[in-house]
């Protein structure tokens, strides 16, 4: 069925064992290596042998990650051990904050922080007949397990570091809609509904503290204004000088402040594994879309038979909730709100570019998405070839 896979008629030589994979081919021996090579090229002939499963646009990716898509299925083989637990995965789950990553971590057998023991979803739960191929592939990373360090705990940079992972599954949601959903997820009212965030004074006071700056979401944006007129400080320094202003500004110019989830935005979660993140595959889950991006993610890795989902599976459902929050927003709160996201675009629109299981209609969905939300930034899909600059701070940078 690899008519789901979505791979690109820009086809590149790939030698035998070349970009195969950081944690399987370089210890094969040569009979073994010769027979994934076998594989691959069985798999090429294909995807040549049948034009109505190609696709020609520039959103593809190319055939080298044949060798990936063989490692993958035969780690899934029934007949083979079993794959590596985690950190020692072939892949990682990078869980961005407030894309639906919660609710996906119900389907994996492992989808819990560093320090939790694993495995952490029961089998009652998760029946092996119904686990997919990202379950049994990845190992799980949200905040705060991209730094690492709770309870001695290596984070996400440093075990890609020390063995790289071979692809990447990253759930995305469109930065305007994620970054108001991270305003409400950490704002004093919903915060005040988590068990023991109330018995955390000093927690309690911090969250009340930034938010005494912008208690609605409409002063919050207002403040973005002149987005780059900022001077990097921590947020209490602001704070203590009375300048809303620069508070609100610290939340999207990678301070660390009790706005936990627009800190950890792609821009600093990729930085972690940035060096050759252009020669990984790149799966992704969109919360838009998020069951027909689970689906075609684990078709691409190499399930075959019918995937098991739960559509009514809503895990911290904030639209449940009916909190007095004010989040109406005005035009002009919106466009500074979009300009303060712009470089955020552009690295969501990449991802969406050379993801391996999306379609140029797909992508050009999530386009369509973003240009609604922000008009004002004239957004355009990047050419799958392009190396664009990512600046995180002044002192932090990378090309992608």
């Amino acid at each position: 069925d690899f008519d789901k896979f979505h791979i690109m008629n820009e086809i590149e030589k790939v030698s035998d064992g070349e970009e195969a994979g950081d944690r399987n081919m370089a210890n094969i021996s040569g009979g073994d290596r010769t027979s994934i090579v076998d594989e691959r090229n069985a798999l090429r002939e294909n995807e040549n042998t049948d034009e109505s499963k190609r696709n020609t646009t520039a959103t593809m990716v190319s055939m080298k990650f044949l060798d990936l898509q063989v490692m993958t299925k035969r780690a899934l083989d029934k007949d083979s051990a079993s794959p590596p637990l985690p950190p020692e995965t072939l892949g990682a789950f990078i869980h961005i904050g407030k894309t639906g990553g919660s609710t996906l971590s119900r389907l994996l057998r492992n989808g819990c922080h560093s320090w939790v023991k694993k495995p952490c979803t029961k089998e009652a739960d998760l029946p092996k007949s119904l686990e997919s191929a990202i379950s049994k592939l990845t190992t799980y990373y949200h905040t705060p397990d991209f730094e690492g360090g709770i309870f001695g705990q290596k984070g996400l940079e440093d075990n890609h570091q020390i063995k790289p992972y071979n692809f990447f599954v990253i759930t995305l949601r469109d930065p305007l809609s994620r970054a108001i959903s991270s305003y409400a997820m950490t704002h004093p009212v919903r915060m005040a509904t988590e068990k023991g965030f109330k018995r955390d004074k000093e927690r309690v006071q911090a969250h009340r503290d930034m938010y005494s700056c912008f208690d609605s979401l409409e002063e919050y944006v207002q403040l973005l204004a002149n987005f780059t007129d900022y001077q990097h400080n921590n947020w209490t320094y602001f704070h203590q000088q009375n300048d809303c202003a620069s508070v609100a500004k610290t939340t999207l110019h990678h301070v660390n402040t009790p706005m936990g989830h627009s800190f950890w935005d792609l821009r600093e979660v990729l930085y972690k594994i940035h060096k050759g993140l252009a020669n990984k595959a790149i799966l992704v889950v969109r919360t838009e879309f998020l069951w027909q991006d689970w689906v075609s993610a684990n078709l691409w890795l190499g399930d075959e038979d019918d995937l098991y989902y739960n559509k009514d599976i809503h895990f911290r459902n904030s639209k449940a909730m009916k909190l007095p929050i004010n989040m109406e927003l005005s035009e002009e709160g919106r466009m500074n709100l979009c300009v303060a996201l712009e470089k955020e675009y552009r690295l969501y629109l990449k991802l969406l570019v050379v993801s391996v299981n999306l379609s140029e209609e797909d992508a050009q969905e999530s386009l369509d998405i973003a240009r609604k939300n922000c008009p004002w930034l004239a957004l355009e899909l990047p050419s799958i070839g392009t190396i664009e600059t990512f600046d995180v701070s002044k002192s932090r940078s990378w090309n992608f």
